[in-house]
């Protein structure tokens, strides 16, 4: 059984992020870097060119969402966190009656793996230092490394997703 969120978030151009609440408080976004000789971890974020990966934030990673600054939400199922980027659904009810029986059977391509702190995690635009983030998903990640693959979605012309599945590793 799938289990979502029925909120969205956007992004105001540049790419979301997940990271842990324990690490969130480091993240500066836009601010200069508290690192001497590194750039913003904006700019760190910016630098991922791939459609997932990540960036180091004191002990943990934290999960960029590269590309496109697609509105996206989360969904747990069967014990998987799956991020799902929208590119163009006419509907939201369309996107999730389409999606959720195809969900787990999606062909995936490991893309990284993400090393955090188990706990609370939060879905937010990378471009805010977190104590400035006043939009974000909070998801509940119980283990320290997950394999994240993805998937693209798009079972015709007017529905295209792109899946981001976090599994434990």
């Amino acid at each position: 059984m799938a289990i979502a969120t029925s909120k969205w978030i956007e992004s105001d151009g540049g790419p979301l992020m997940v990271a842990s609440g324990s690490v969130a408080p480091a993240w500066s976004g836009t601010r200069p870097s508290k690192r001497p000789a590194e750039a913003s971890d904006y700019r760190r974020a910016c630098a991922i060119r791939d459609d997932v990966g990540t960036v180091s934030i004191g002990v943990a990673d934290a999960l960029i969402l590269g590309d496109e600054p697609d509105s996206t939400t989360v969904i747990a199922s069967e014990g998987d966190i799956f991020l799902v980027r929208r590119r163009c659904a006419d509907s939201e009810d369309a996107l999730r009656s389409k999606l959720h029986p195809a969900l787990t059977c999606l062909p995936f391509m490991h893309a990284c793996s993400f090393r955090t702190v188990p706990g609370d995690h939060f879905l937010f635009d990378s471009a805010y230092p977190w104590d400035e983030v006043e939009e974000a998903i909070k998801l509940w990640l119980p283990a320290s490394i997950y394999s994240v693959a993805t998937a693209h979605f798009a079972p015709d012309t007017s529905l295209s997703v792109l899946v981001h599945r976090l599994r434990r590793m």
